[in-house]
């Protein structure tokens, strides 16, 4: 029916893909992004749009 798609406001920062109902955020760098996530209408309900923002930090230091 309505089909999923993402995006990522800074791809260099984060990317964004979907597969099926599943929605794959990976982190490439510091920095932060918004992940938009949109459902077209479909025969039965209303799409819709929604964000989440992420944060990508400095990995930490693991030892000596």
């Amino acid at each position: 029916d309505g089909a999923v798609s993402v995006a990522s406001s800074a791809e260099a920062v984060a990317t964004a893909s979907v597969e099926g109902t599943t929605v794959t955020v990976v982190p490439l760098t510091e920095g932060s992004a918004t992940i938009t996530v949109t459902l077209a209408d479909g025969t039965l309900y209303t799409g819709g749009t929604d964000t989440i923002s992420v944060t990508v930090a400095a990995p930490e230091n693991e030892g000596g």
